[in-house]
């Protein structure tokens, strides 16, 4: 069996005498997607930070691959909640951003055509030349996707990124992030406080508990994609059961923060 890809062993975060991780230990295999479901506020966020070197923890093992986060480095590329589009470039200049960034201006021509070929994998091939406030919130959250991907980073970690878009466009959102996935097998790390989205898109989901944090469960999402939201037993029983281990997260148990998806 190869080793895991990422691996967090018993590693602890606080921030004065706040714990905020309080001896976390999980792993994640090359080409999951994998979502880290949690109430608000339990370190979902600064593990993902964690994961790409931003943020060190006073103990505890973090490996990517092996290697220290900070070494790993140019494995990682994020898609946070807010696109954080530049405004006065187009779509194609948004999304060579990363890379110029990371690597430095290059071949402005082979960037560029690669971005069309990544807006045109998102759905976008004819929206290039628009600029950000000519686009949707999904359409802004799909070129904020292909700027990700522009890096080639082996693992997307997404910070909550389909939770300000209204529900037709975040369930639009979670098919396309799958297909996605499907076609590439990145390894993706998905964080949400939203059950369903949780159930839709994972291989496995990983549940923590409210601070000092730790792993609640882990657990395996038996049933094929695409799956079946409303009348899948497998997946009743698994919305069950994970409202029941977060019974106390008023967001997870409130239907109308937490919408059924029904792609």
């Amino acid at each position: 069996m190869p080793e895991p890809y990422i691996v967090f062993e018993n590693v602890v975060v606080s921030h004065d005498e706040n714990v905020i991780l309080g001896g976390l230990s999980f792993s994640v295999d090359a080409g999951e997607f994998v979502c880290i479901l949690g109430p608000s506020g339990c370190g979902k966020s600064t593990t993902l930070r964690l994961m790409s070197g931003l943020l060190q923890p006073q103990s505890g093992t973090i490996l990517i691959d092996g290697r220290s986060p900070d070494a790993a480095y140019a494995d990682f590329a994020f898609v946070f909640q807010s696109p954080r589009l530049v405004a006065w470039r187009n779509a194609i200049r948004n999304v060579t951003l990363s890379t110029e960034l990371r690597n430095g201006s290059g071949d402005r021509s082979m960037n560029e055509k690669k971005a069309l070929e990544l807006l045109t994998l998102v759905g976008l091939a004819q929206d290039g030349h628009k600029r950000a406030n000519e686009l949707s919130g999904g359409e802004r959250q799909r070129v904020a996707i292909a700027r990700a991907l522009h890096v080639n980073p082996r693992t997307l970690l997404m910070d909550e990124p389909f939770s300000a878009l209204d529900v037709r466009t975040r369930e639009a959102m979670r098919r396309e992030i799958v297909s996605l996935w499907e076609q590439q097998r990145k390894t993706v790390v998905f964080v949400t406080h939203d059950i369903d989205e949780a159930i839709f898109l994972a291989d496995r989901i990983i549940v923590l508990s409210h601070k000092p944090t730790v792993v609640e469960e882990t657990i395996r999402v038996g049933p094929s994609r695409p799956r079946d939201m409303d009348h899948d037993a497998e997946v009743q029983a698994l919305r069950k059961r994970l409202y029941q281990i977060m019974r106390d997260d008023p967001e997870a148990a409130n239907p109308k923060a937490n919408p059924k998806a029904n792609p």
